[in-house]
Protein backbone atom coordinates (compact mmCIF):
# COMPACT_ATOMS: atom_id res chain seq x y z
CA UNK A 1 0.00 0.00 0.00
CA UNK A 2 1.38 3.39 -1.03
CA UNK A 3 0.92 6.54 1.02
CA UNK A 4 2.44 10.04 1.08
CA UNK A 5 3.47 11.74 4.33
CA UNK A 6 4.00 15.52 4.57
CA UNK A 7 7.11 16.12 6.70
CA UNK A 8 10.39 18.07 6.64
CA UNK A 9 14.00 17.36 5.80
CA UNK A 10 15.98 17.92 9.01
CA UNK A 11 19.70 17.28 8.53
CA UNK A 12 22.62 19.56 9.34
CA UNK A 13 21.99 22.37 6.84
CA UNK A 14 19.02 23.67 8.96
CA UNK A 15 17.03 24.34 5.78
CA UNK A 16 14.03 22.32 7.06
CA UNK A 17 12.60 21.98 3.57
CA UNK A 18 9.04 20.72 3.41
CA UNK A 19 8.98 17.32 1.71
CA UNK A 20 6.58 14.61 0.65
CA UNK A 21 7.77 11.20 1.81
CA UNK A 22 6.47 8.36 -0.35
CA UNK A 23 6.01 5.16 1.65
CA UNK A 24 5.39 1.76 0.08
CA UNK A 25 4.69 -1.26 2.28
CA UNK A 26 5.90 0.75 5.32
CA UNK A 27 9.21 1.52 3.62
CA UNK A 28 10.40 4.98 2.55
CA UNK A 29 11.04 4.90 -1.18
CA UNK A 30 11.15 8.51 -2.42
CA UNK A 31 11.36 12.15 -1.32
CA UNK A 32 10.08 15.13 -3.29
CA UNK A 33 9.45 18.81 -2.49
CA UNK A 34 6.15 19.71 -0.85
CA UNK A 35 4.01 22.75 -1.56
CA UNK A 36 4.46 25.80 0.67
CA UNK A 37 2.25 28.87 1.16
CA UNK A 38 5.20 30.93 -0.11
CA UNK A 39 6.31 29.21 -3.34
CA UNK A 40 9.87 30.49 -2.83
CA UNK A 41 10.21 27.86 -0.08
CA UNK A 42 9.07 24.94 -2.24
CA UNK A 43 12.45 23.29 -2.66
CA UNK A 44 14.60 20.29 -1.80
CA UNK A 45 18.17 19.47 -2.78
CA UNK A 46 19.62 16.26 -4.21
CA UNK A 47 21.48 15.66 -0.95
CA UNK A 48 18.23 15.76 1.01
CA UNK A 49 16.45 13.48 -1.43
CA UNK A 50 19.20 10.88 -1.36
CA UNK A 51 20.24 11.29 2.26
CA UNK A 52 16.75 10.78 3.66
CA UNK A 53 16.43 7.23 2.37
CA UNK A 54 20.08 6.31 2.97
CA UNK A 55 20.04 7.50 6.60
CA UNK A 56 16.96 5.49 7.43
CA UNK A 57 18.13 2.22 5.89
CA UNK A 58 21.91 2.37 6.19
CA UNK A 59 23.24 -0.91 7.65
CA UNK A 60 25.28 0.96 10.29
CA UNK A 61 22.29 2.86 11.68
CA UNK A 62 21.67 2.04 15.36
CA UNK A 63 18.03 0.95 15.61
CA UNK A 64 17.83 -0.43 19.15
CA UNK A 65 19.63 -0.01 22.52
CA UNK A 66 23.08 -1.56 22.79
CA UNK A 67 25.13 -2.14 25.95
CA UNK A 68 28.91 -2.24 25.80
CA UNK A 69 30.66 -5.46 26.71
CA UNK A 70 34.24 -5.37 27.93
CA UNK A 71 36.49 -2.31 27.84
CA UNK A 72 35.77 0.87 25.94
CA UNK A 73 37.08 0.64 22.39
CA UNK A 74 36.82 -3.13 22.00
CA UNK A 75 33.73 -2.75 19.82
CA UNK A 76 31.78 -5.47 21.63
CA UNK A 77 28.08 -4.82 22.21
CA UNK A 78 24.92 -6.68 23.19
CA UNK A 79 21.36 -5.78 22.28
CA UNK A 80 19.07 -5.03 25.21
CA UNK A 81 15.42 -4.04 25.52
CA UNK A 82 14.17 -0.47 25.79
CA UNK A 83 13.04 -1.13 29.36
CA UNK A 84 16.50 -2.36 30.32
CA UNK A 85 18.11 0.69 28.74
CA UNK A 86 15.75 3.16 30.40
CA UNK A 87 16.10 1.48 33.80
CA UNK A 88 19.90 1.55 33.50
CA UNK A 89 19.98 5.23 32.52
CA UNK A 90 17.50 6.20 35.23
CA UNK A 91 19.53 4.33 37.84
CA UNK A 92 22.76 6.05 36.86
CA UNK A 93 21.12 9.49 36.86
CA UNK A 94 19.56 8.86 40.26
CA UNK A 95 22.94 7.85 41.68
CA UNK A 96 24.55 11.04 40.31
CA UNK A 97 21.74 13.15 41.74
CA UNK A 98 22.02 11.58 45.19
CA UNK A 99 25.80 11.99 45.33
CA UNK A 100 26.39 15.28 43.53
CA UNK A 101 22.98 16.97 43.05
CA UNK A 102 20.80 17.07 39.96
CA UNK A 103 22.76 19.87 38.29
CA UNK A 104 25.79 17.58 38.01
CA UNK A 105 23.95 15.73 35.21
CA UNK A 106 24.05 17.67 31.94
CA UNK A 107 22.58 17.42 28.46
CA UNK A 108 23.33 19.05 25.12
CA UNK A 109 21.68 19.09 21.70
CA UNK A 110 24.13 19.10 18.84
CA UNK A 111 24.14 19.14 15.10
CA UNK A 112 23.34 16.29 12.76
CA UNK A 113 19.58 16.01 13.20
CA UNK A 114 17.47 19.16 13.47
CA UNK A 115 14.15 17.38 13.94
CA UNK A 116 12.15 19.02 16.72
CA UNK A 117 12.16 15.89 18.90
CA UNK A 118 15.93 15.42 18.57
CA UNK A 119 16.62 19.09 19.34
CA UNK A 120 14.20 19.54 22.24
CA UNK A 121 14.28 16.16 23.99
CA UNK A 122 17.47 16.92 25.92
CA UNK A 123 16.04 20.24 27.13
CA UNK A 124 12.84 18.52 28.27
CA UNK A 125 14.77 15.86 30.21
CA UNK A 126 17.10 18.42 31.80
CA UNK A 127 14.14 20.55 32.84
CA UNK A 128 12.25 17.61 34.32
CA UNK A 129 15.32 16.29 36.12
CA UNK A 130 16.57 19.68 37.35
CA UNK A 131 19.80 19.15 35.46
CA UNK A 132 22.13 21.35 33.43
CA UNK A 133 21.48 22.14 29.76
CA UNK A 134 24.34 23.42 27.62
CA UNK A 135 23.56 25.60 24.63
CA UNK A 136 24.27 23.76 21.39
CA UNK A 137 25.98 26.99 20.25
CA UNK A 138 28.20 27.41 23.29
CA UNK A 139 30.37 24.39 22.53
CA UNK A 140 30.91 25.12 18.85
CA UNK A 141 33.70 27.67 18.73
CA UNK A 142 33.57 27.88 14.94
CA UNK A 143 30.13 29.51 15.04
CA UNK A 144 31.61 32.97 15.39
CA UNK A 145 28.47 34.79 14.25
CA UNK A 146 26.33 33.07 16.88
CA UNK A 147 28.77 33.79 19.68
CA UNK A 148 29.17 37.38 18.53
CA UNK A 149 25.41 37.88 18.66
CA UNK A 150 25.25 36.31 22.12
CA UNK A 151 27.94 38.49 23.74
CA UNK A 152 26.76 41.71 22.07
CA UNK A 153 22.96 41.49 22.19
CA UNK A 154 22.31 38.63 24.62
CA UNK A 155 20.46 36.55 22.02
CA UNK A 156 21.36 33.86 19.49
CA UNK A 157 21.20 35.13 15.90
CA UNK A 158 18.22 37.45 16.22
CA UNK A 159 18.07 38.58 12.60
CA UNK A 160 15.99 38.94 9.47
CA UNK A 161 14.74 36.07 7.35
CA UNK A 162 16.05 35.15 3.92
CA UNK A 163 13.26 36.94 2.05
CA UNK A 164 14.37 40.30 3.46
CA UNK A 165 17.50 40.14 1.32
CA UNK A 166 15.34 41.48 -1.49
CA UNK A 167 15.35 44.88 0.20
CA UNK A 168 19.13 45.04 0.54
CA UNK A 169 21.48 47.32 -1.34
CA UNK A 170 24.59 45.56 -0.02
CA UNK A 171 25.03 41.96 1.14
CA UNK A 172 28.27 41.30 3.04
CA UNK A 173 29.16 37.67 3.73
CA UNK A 174 32.06 36.70 6.00
CA UNK A 175 33.18 33.13 5.38
CA UNK A 176 29.71 32.08 4.25
CA UNK A 177 29.60 29.56 1.43
CA UNK A 178 25.83 29.45 1.04
CA UNK A 179 26.05 28.05 -2.47
CA UNK A 180 27.20 24.76 -0.95
CA UNK A 181 26.12 24.84 2.72
CA UNK A 182 22.68 26.46 2.37
CA UNK A 183 22.08 25.72 -1.28
CA UNK A 184 18.30 25.74 -0.94
CA UNK A 185 18.44 29.35 0.27
CA UNK A 186 21.16 30.59 -2.09
CA UNK A 187 18.49 31.57 -4.60
CA UNK A 188 17.46 34.39 -2.24
CA UNK A 189 20.97 35.85 -2.54
CA UNK A 190 20.88 35.55 -6.33
CA UNK A 191 17.36 37.04 -6.49
CA UNK A 192 18.57 40.01 -4.44
CA UNK A 193 21.51 40.46 -6.82
CA UNK A 194 19.12 40.52 -9.77
CA UNK A 195 17.11 43.16 -7.90
CA UNK A 196 20.19 45.38 -7.63
CA UNK A 197 21.98 44.34 -4.45
CA UNK A 198 25.78 44.27 -4.47
CA UNK A 199 27.29 41.05 -3.10
CA UNK A 200 30.60 41.18 -1.22
CA UNK A 201 32.16 37.90 -0.03
CA UNK A 202 35.06 37.88 2.45
CA UNK A 203 36.71 34.46 2.30
CA UNK A 204 40.29 33.22 1.86
CA UNK A 205 38.95 30.60 -0.55
CA UNK A 206 37.43 31.28 -3.93
CA UNK A 207 34.27 29.40 -2.99
CA UNK A 208 31.24 28.85 -5.19
CA UNK A 209 29.57 31.74 -3.37
CA UNK A 210 32.61 33.96 -3.92
CA UNK A 211 32.36 33.11 -7.63
CA UNK A 212 28.95 34.84 -7.65
CA UNK A 213 30.16 37.94 -5.80
CA UNK A 214 30.56 41.42 -7.23
CA UNK A 215 33.58 41.80 -4.97
CA UNK A 216 35.58 38.90 -3.53
CA UNK A 217 37.94 39.89 -0.71
CA UNK A 218 40.47 37.06 -0.11
CA UNK A 219 41.90 38.01 3.27
CA UNK A 220 44.54 35.85 4.94
CA UNK A 221 43.04 33.08 7.13
CA UNK A 222 42.41 34.20 10.70
CA UNK A 223 42.44 37.94 9.97
CA UNK A 224 38.65 38.47 10.01
CA UNK A 225 38.85 40.26 13.36
CA UNK A 226 41.47 42.73 12.09
CA UNK A 227 39.34 43.55 9.06
CA UNK A 228 36.21 44.04 11.17
CA UNK A 229 38.05 46.21 13.71
CA UNK A 230 39.33 48.35 10.84
CA UNK A 231 35.79 48.70 9.52
CA UNK A 232 34.52 49.63 12.98
CA UNK A 233 37.31 52.21 13.28
CA UNK A 234 35.96 53.95 10.18
CA UNK A 235 32.28 53.55 11.09
CA UNK A 236 32.58 55.21 14.50
CA UNK A 237 35.21 57.64 13.26
CA UNK A 238 32.69 58.95 10.74
CA UNK A 239 29.81 58.77 13.28
CA UNK A 240 27.94 56.26 11.13
CA UNK A 241 26.96 54.06 14.08
CA UNK A 242 23.42 54.01 15.50
CA UNK A 243 23.83 55.19 19.08
CA UNK A 244 20.16 54.76 19.89
CA UNK A 245 20.27 51.11 18.83
CA UNK A 246 23.42 50.58 20.88
CA UNK A 247 21.73 52.10 23.90
CA UNK A 248 18.44 50.21 23.60
CA UNK A 249 19.47 46.79 22.31
CA UNK A 250 23.08 46.00 23.26
CA UNK A 251 25.38 45.86 26.27
CA UNK A 252 26.99 49.12 25.10
CA UNK A 253 25.75 51.26 28.05
CA UNK A 254 26.67 48.70 30.74
CA UNK A 255 29.48 49.89 32.99
CA UNK A 256 32.70 47.88 33.13
CA UNK A 257 35.30 47.97 35.92
CA UNK A 258 38.68 49.19 34.65
CA UNK A 259 40.53 47.07 37.20
CA UNK A 260 38.92 43.69 36.41
CA UNK A 261 37.09 44.16 33.10
CA UNK A 262 33.91 42.78 34.72
CA UNK A 263 30.46 44.30 34.37
CA UNK A 264 29.36 46.28 37.42
CA UNK A 265 26.36 44.79 39.26
CA UNK A 266 23.82 46.78 41.25
CA UNK A 267 24.76 44.85 44.39
CA UNK A 268 28.17 46.54 44.32
CA UNK A 269 26.32 49.86 44.72
CA UNK A 270 24.46 48.51 47.75
CA UNK A 271 21.27 47.37 46.01
CA UNK A 272 19.42 44.50 47.65
CA UNK A 273 17.81 41.49 46.02
CA UNK A 274 16.22 40.99 43.55
CA UNK A 275 18.03 43.78 41.67
CA UNK A 276 21.49 43.03 43.12
CA UNK A 277 22.53 41.11 39.99
CA UNK A 278 21.25 43.76 37.56
CA UNK A 279 23.76 45.46 35.29
CA UNK A 280 24.64 49.09 36.04
CA UNK A 281 24.58 52.06 33.64
CA UNK A 282 25.30 55.75 34.06
CA UNK A 283 22.04 57.72 33.91
CA UNK A 284 22.73 61.03 32.18
CA UNK A 285 19.51 62.58 33.49
CA UNK A 286 20.32 61.73 37.11
CA UNK A 287 24.13 62.04 36.81
CA UNK A 288 24.66 58.85 38.80
CA UNK A 289 24.89 55.07 38.35
CA UNK A 290 21.66 53.07 38.46
CA UNK A 291 20.45 49.58 37.59
CA UNK A 292 19.89 49.35 33.84
CA UNK A 293 16.19 48.62 34.31
CA UNK A 294 15.75 51.89 36.26
CA UNK A 295 17.65 54.18 33.87
CA UNK A 296 15.83 56.98 32.08
CA UNK A 297 18.79 58.16 30.01
CA UNK A 298 21.68 55.64 29.93
CA UNK A 299 24.86 56.99 28.39
CA UNK A 300 26.71 54.96 25.78
CA UNK A 301 30.16 56.51 26.15
CA UNK A 302 32.24 57.91 28.98
CA UNK A 303 34.29 57.12 32.07
CA UNK A 304 33.00 57.44 35.62
CA UNK A 305 34.39 56.94 39.10
CA UNK A 306 32.12 54.80 41.26
CA UNK A 307 32.06 53.93 44.94
CA UNK A 308 31.94 50.13 44.90
CA UNK A 309 31.83 48.73 48.41
CA UNK A 310 33.79 51.64 49.86
CA UNK A 311 36.44 51.65 47.11
CA UNK A 312 36.63 54.24 44.36
CA UNK A 313 36.89 52.42 41.03
CA UNK A 314 37.15 53.88 37.55
CA UNK A 315 34.50 52.43 35.27
CA UNK A 316 33.62 52.95 31.62
CA UNK A 317 30.79 51.90 29.35
CA UNK A 318 31.21 48.72 27.33
CA UNK A 319 30.96 50.74 24.14
CA UNK A 320 33.67 53.09 25.40
CA UNK A 321 35.86 50.04 25.98
CA UNK A 322 35.23 49.04 22.36
CA UNK A 323 36.12 52.54 21.18
CA UNK A 324 39.38 52.40 23.12
CA UNK A 325 40.26 49.06 21.52
CA UNK A 326 39.68 50.52 18.04
CA UNK A 327 42.25 53.28 18.44
CA UNK A 328 45.07 51.08 17.13
CA UNK A 329 43.10 49.71 14.16
CA UNK A 330 43.31 52.34 11.47
CA UNK A 331 42.72 50.97 7.96
CA UNK A 332 46.48 51.05 7.42
CA UNK A 333 47.16 49.04 10.59
CA UNK A 334 44.37 46.56 9.84
CA UNK A 335 45.52 46.12 6.24
CA UNK A 336 48.98 45.11 7.44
Amino acid sequence: MDRVVRTVCAPNCTGSCGVLAHVRDDRLVKIEPADFPDPRFRRVCLKGMANAVQRVYHPDRVKWPLRRLGARGEGRWERISWNEALDDIAGRLTAIKEEHGSRAASWISMTGNYGILAMMLSARIAGSFGGTLFSNLGIMGDLAANMGFLTTTGVHQDAHEWTDLMGSKLILLFGCNYAETALNDMHFVLDAKEAGAELVVVDPRFSRTAAKADWWIPIRPGTDAALILGMLHEIVGQSRHDERYLRDHTVGPFLVRSDTGAFVRAGELGAAAPTADAYVVWDGALSRPVASSDAADPTVTGRYELDLGGTRVECLTAFQALLDSLADYSPEKAAA
